[in-house]
């Protein structure tokens, strides 16, 4: 197996993840929406975008945007890292280095999520709404980005154990 091969593998282990990820956060975040729970903040906290067939979730352009970017950036960022790191304290930085990637790509969806609606709606600057969306995308990878980055460093041990 080439290196590029099995670095392409970690990344889209990372970007799956990650898109896995946002997908189940968006549900939790639509089924615990209700003001009710004591918690609901941390729920908000952690749902990038809410579900598109809940009540009050978002448009599915929103949704699809946000899910497409949190796929395909980690994959883009993540193999490079995967196909340099070496064995020994890789899983460390192929951890950092994922986390880092999801972070990057969940700023990027939220600016993204943000910017589609305030296009859509009359009257409202996308430039105004960036910096929330950023917040928003980076809060949630902060919160939920080290599940892609866990799985990613664990593919990417196994993958230098397999060329062992």
């Amino acid at each position: 197996m080439s290196r590029w091969t099995g670095a392409i593998g970690v990344g889209l282990s990372a970007g799956l993840s990650g898109a896995l990820c946002l997908a189940a956060s968006s549900l939790l975040g639509s089924l615990l929406q209700p003001n009710s729970l004591g918690w609901s903040g941390l729920v908000r906290m952690a749902t990038l975008v809410i579900w598109p067939w809940s009540d009050d979730g978002h448009p599915l352009p929103n949704f699809l945007v946000a899910l497409a970017i949190v796929l395909v950036v980690p994959v883009i960022l993540v193999a490079p890292a995967a196909r340099e790191t070496a064995a020994g304290r890789g899983g460390y930085t192929m951890m950092w280095a994922t986390w880092g990637a999801v972070l990057v790509a969940g700023a990027l969806a939220g600016a993204a999520a943000v910017g589609i609606a305030a296009a859509a709606s009359p009257g409202s600057s996308g430039f105004d709404v960036l910096p929330s969306g950023l917040q928003a995308g980076a809060g949630w990878a902060l919160l939920v980005g080290w599940i892609p980055a866990l799985i990613a460093a664990g593919v990417h041990a196994g993958r230098l154990r397999q060329v062992d």
